[in-house]
């Protein structure tokens, strides 16, 4: 018997990655007081409000995938983030994205000063 991880399929590309050496580390900012390590919390723990604002209004999210220790961030269209866990498997439906999904990534990616890439669908894994 194998262990399974959490598998992850979305429409975007991955913005850091130490392994692959891919960009640089999320800039985020430690709160007053905050011991979370930003691998375990989401992203917008760690952005302003406006930001935060922002990229949701263009329908953008940023994740965390691969495993906690060697974590990959990838920027994507939050309609199109899909995920199945552990031993429970998934039935994808439909790969189409929005005509205008590579403008509004492009617009985030300025945002928040990520090096815009060509987003394809991406298939990913978590190990925590």
């Amino acid at each position: 018997m194998g262990v399974s991880t959490n598998a992850y399929l979305f429409y975007g590309f991955t913005f850091h990655d130490v392994e692959a050496g891919i960009g640089e580390p999320p800039q985020w900012k430690r709160r007053e007081g905050d011991s979370i390590d930003p691998r375990w919390t989401d992203w917008e723990y760690h952005c302003d409000a406006a930001t935060v604002s922002r990229l949701k209004d263009l329908g953008i999210a940023i994740h965390c995938h691969r495993h906690s220790e060697y974590p990959a961030y990838s920027i994507c269209l939050s309609g199109t983030w899909m995920s199945a866990y552990r031993g429970h498997p998934v039935v994808i439906e439909n790969l189409d994205v929005p005509e205008d999904a590579d403008t509004g990534l492009r617009l985030a990616c300025e945002l928040l000063g990520i090096k815009f890439e060509q987003p394809k669908w991406v298939l990913a894994s978590h190990w925590g």
